[in-house]
């Protein structure tokens, strides 16, 4: 065995010395790029069960064609931007068949009970929504439904007319 065959075991042994440490580490990033995401999917999933929020009062004004609702958050997540919940309103309204979906023109929102922390929907506060609508309601059966920026929804019902 020459000097010739000496240098090529060497190189040869650098070379799979240098593949097995890409694989290593190759596996060990996306190992690490798995346990982070399921971090956070593990993060949101439990941001899911602990919220909770409840509509607990229920007003139409028809003067000014506004659907008035106060929600209440009784479970432990914190939400800091309105802009981010949903605002659905559907019934059965006489004269229409089938569901009747009201055009929604806006949405406000504002706390009505601040506890804690300024401007943020803390636990055990109070939230109004103002649903302004292009036009009135025909009398009907109506379902509200608001839902938080994690997909959690609360439902109320309230009756328009007699």
């Amino acid at each position: 065995m020459g000097f010739d065959s000496i240098v090529a075991s060497i190189l040869t042994l650098a070379l799979i010395v240098a593949v097995i440490y890409v694989f290593v580490s190759g596996s060990l990033s996306l190992i690490d790029l798995s346990i982070s995401e399921y971090k956070k999917e593990a993060h949101k999933f439990i941001e899911i069960l602990n919220t909770k929020i409840n509509i607990t009062n229920i007003v139409y004004d028809n003067t000014i064609n506004e659907v008035i609702a106060d929600i209440e958050n009784i479970g432990e997540t914190r939400f800091s931007d309105f802009s981010y919940f949903d605002v659905f309103l559907y019934g059965n309204a006489s004269g229409y068949t089938g569901t009747y979906y009201p055009s929604i023109a806006e949405v406000d929102t504002y706390l009505t009970n601040e506890i804690t922390n300024p401007g943020i929907f803390d636990p055990y506060e109070v939230a109004r929504f103002e649903i302004s609508l292009n036009n009135s309601l025909p009398n009907g059966t109506y379902v509200l439904v608001i839902c938080a920026p994690n997909g959690v929804c609360c439902s109320g019902k309230f009756v328009v007319g007699g």
